[in-house]
């Protein structure tokens, strides 16, 4: 668990499917999280994407919770695995990441940057994840 400067609680834990996927599936159907082209989908497609997700050997699903309630799913890659590692010069210790919000019931200050800095210091706690 981290608390970036008394921001609340903030932790990671790995996805877990029956319990996660509902709340992936209506977060990633809605307008603002048009970016995951899963809008329309039902949640048995939002299973079987994030089924493929989990089962890949370089990639691992995060659920980011915030004062205990559901409030970011994190995707962590190796881009030397991945076709972003085939754009730039990319190097062993390259750790990549999709991040996807929850909806916001009530705008809490500096959310986002904390999400963030959790991620980061999270990844980087990693000794295999170079940058």
């Amino acid at each position: 668990m981290t608390t970036p400067s008394g921001a609340g609680v903030f932790s990671l834990r790995p996805l877990q499917m029956d319990g996660d996927i509902a709340v992936i599936h209506n977060w990633v159907n809605r307008p603002y999280a048009r970016y995951w082209q899963m809008q329309d989908t039902t949640l048995e497609e939002v299973r079987s994407a994030y089924t493929k997700i989990t089962q890949a050997k370089d990639s691992k699903v995060f659920m980011g919770f915030y004062n205990n309630a559901p409030a970011f799913l994190l995707e962590c890659y190796w881009v030397m695995n991945d076709p972003l590692g085939t754009h730039y010069d990319a190097r062993p210790g390259d750790h990549g990441f999709h991040i996807l919000v929850a909806p916001a019931d009530k705008p809490v200050h500096n959310f986002t940057w904390n999400v963030f800095t959790v991620i980061i210091d999270f990844m980087l706690s990693d000794p295999a994840v170079g940058r």
